[in-house]
């Protein structure tokens, strides 16, 4: 009985070694069930602002739910450190140096800070939403995702470009349906040589008059 009281006892301690393996599975448990119920909550809060007939952009809601799941685990991990002595003792001499240490870790992580930022620039101004229709670099697609790190575009063919959300942010970029999701295509086709030009012509008006979003006549 004794020796399991020990065992368990060593479980409990930060300061062994099978202790803090067990604190870190339960701190992450509890900060994947803080995301989980945070998210829900947001949900939420999206129901009841629909419910005001208040409009809220998808785009905002999936950056600010990244957000807010990635200060959970950074929270998380924190106070697992400050309960770990070895981790504690290392928070400790980081902090005694934090110009240096932030200086490293900013230039360690000068990309991913750049495209965390560039990506929170996007979903504040938003100049594309996720589902807009957009030209990049040559290729028509519709925005699919904008995470924490980069911007997928589904193309007409159904590929992925994978963007870094620094370089999408200082691109441009032609958007199809940022006020008005109709757009004007210019349709090429060609009808024999000894087709009557004028019939045809007046054919194809007539489709053209058809279309339910015409606003001014063909000419």
């Amino acid at each position: 009985m004794a020796s399991e009281w020990v065992y368990f006892e060593k479980i409990l301690t930060p300061s062994t070694t099978i202790g803090a393996i067990a604190l870190a599975l339960l701190f992450a448990l509890l900060a994947w069930l803080a995301a989980i119920i945070t998210t829900r909550l947001v949900k939420r809060l999206d129901w009841v602002t629909g419910r005001f007939k208040r409009k809220i952009d998808p785009t905002v809601v999936n950056y600010i739910l990244r957000i807010k799941n990635l200060l959970i685990f950074l929270i998380a991990a924190m106070f697992y450190a400050s309960l770990v002595p070895g981790l504690r003792a290392l928070m400790g001499t980081m902090l005694a140096g934090a110009g240096i240490t932030a200086l490293i870790i900013g230039f360690a992580a000068k990309s991913t800070l750049a495209n965390l930022i560039s990506g929170l620039s996007l979903a504040v101004y938003r100049p594309f939403r996720i589902n807009d229709m957009v030209t990049i670099e040559g290729e028509y697609g519709t925005i699919e995702d904008i995470t924490l790190r980069h911007t997928i575009v589904r193309t007409w063919e159904y590929k992925r470009l994978i963007i870094p959300n620094e370089k999408i942010d200082s691109m441009t970029l032609i958007n199809y349906s940022i006020t008005d999701p109709r757009i004007l295509c210019r349709v090429e086709f060609g009808i024999s040589y000894d087709t009557n030009i004028d019939i045809a012509r007046k054919f194809v008006l007539e489709e053209a008059n058809r279309c339910p979003h015409q606003k001014n006549s063909a000419n």
